[in-house]
């Protein structure tokens, strides 16, 4: 799950002289994905071992809630306005990791290893809002544009194993 708070900016317009503040933007979207995969590993001496791991998503689930605030022309009370989206994709996610694994000892082991995740093709879903021509509707109303999301990450792992039995 990830969730920013984009602070809200004043910005100057010189053909006006006035600085406007601009709205704030609070983003949460959850994602959720199933793997099923291989695993390869390779053990050239007694104190370390690789290992290639290759994984493909059958199914991944995106949602999202984009909360602009802005406000209302005739009354200047501030309002939150959302957007939701809702994706379900198949086998468009892959996700790939390189592990080694270091023997310091016969109970600890060091190991250290990357990973990364990719779409191959962008989700694709519906958007949908409580607001339509600027009048709340009090429920999400399809908005009849079309969502695409995209993924693209890299992790850096460290950490060890204690090996309490034999």
């Amino acid at each position: 799950m990830a969730r920013q708070l984009f602070k809200a900016l004043s910005v100057y317009n010189p053909e006006t002289g006035k600085t406007l503040k601009l709205a704030q933007i609070d983003y949460l979207r959850h994602t959720f994905f199933s793997w099923t995969g291989i695993k390869f590993r390779l053990k050239p001496g007694q104190k370390i071992e690789f290992a290639l791991s290759l994984f493909a998503s059958p199914v991944s689930y995106f949602y999202s809630i984009d909360t602009h605030y802005a406000q209302d022309k005739l009354t200047k009370l501030m309002y939150k306005k959302h957007y939701r989206q809702r994706q379900i994709s198949y086998f468009n996610s892959i996700k790939i990791n390189l592990d080694t694994a270091l023997s310091l000892s016969k109970r600890f082991d060091l190991n250290l290893g990357l990973e990364t995740l990719f779409n191959i093709k962008n989700g694709r879903g519906d958007l949908y809002s409580d607001y339509h021509s600027d009048e709340y509707q009090g429920e999400y109303v399809n908005s009849g544009q079309k969502t695409s999301s995209t993924l693209k990450s890299i992790k850096a792992k460290i950490g060890c194993t204690v090996k309490l039995m034999d």
